[in-house]
């Protein structure tokens, strides 16, 4: 997406400035969840710090601009992830708001994608001390990977403890678009037991199935 990733830093600063006031000035509207709002700011707090000690190529170090690039790459990728599940495939968008942000208009035709029909294959893999990475796949029995046809999206749930889900327990995590995320959790959080479940989503946000659910400990 040129909006984040294939472009310069200059660009990427404007883009993402712009791109986070846009989200909070139509968070209504478009039913951007809180949390959500706050991993923005917090992602584009963080690239101006690091972005501006390097604006002065002759006193900023290399330290200096390697940070910046590490956390230019991270955050480009996740602010990829959260533009396209909550404003590019967002089912509240408008044409309006297709030209505040800058979307082109869909494809025209007849051809409506249904909702996912099947249930995505959920693994959880502690990678390592307090840290976790999720991957989704098609299906345990294809053996595929990545996102099936029709499938632009995933939401992740948690459930506190073991048993069988309840839905009104469950705690919205998030929505993504690579099928693997890396977690990570505070100290306080050891020892705690997680259960996730995941379900695919199409581009106007309709959702399938739910995984069978993955139990963990944070250690």
């Amino acid at each position: 997406m040129k909006r984040f990733i294939n472009c310069s830093d200059h660009d990427f600063d404007a883009n993402l400035f712009k791109t986070v006031n846009n989200m909070n000035e139509y968070k209504t509207v478009l039913k951007i969840p809180a949390e959500v709002l706050t991993e923005a700011v917090a992602i584009q707090n963080s690239w101006v710090v690091d972005y501006n000690k390097t604006l002065d190529r002759k006193k900023c170090t290399p330290a200096e601009i390697e940070k910046k690039n590490l956390t230019r790459e991270k955050s480009a990728h996740r602010m990829t992830d959260i533009f396209n599940a909550y404003v590019r495939y967002n089912i509240n968008l408008t044409d309006e708001l297709r030209f505040v942000f800058d979307i082109p208009a869909p494809r025209t035709g007849n051809e409506r994608i249904p909702a996912p029909t099947d249930k995505p294959n959920l693994t959880v893999d502690r990678n390592a001390h307090l840290e976790i990475t999720v991957t989704l796949s098609a299906g345990a029995a294809e053996a595929k990977h990545g996102k099936p046809e029709g499938v632009d999206a995933y939401e992740i749930w948690e459930q506190d403890g073991l048993g069988a889900i309840d839905e009104k327990k469950l705690k919205f995590h998030g929505r993504y678009t690579n099928t693997a995320e890396t977690f990570r959790y505070p100290f306080t959080d050891i020892g705690r037991t997680i259960t996730f479940v995941a379900r695919w989503l199409n581009h106007r946000g309709e959702s399938g199935p739910w995984s069978d659910p993955v139990t963990i400990s944070i250690s």
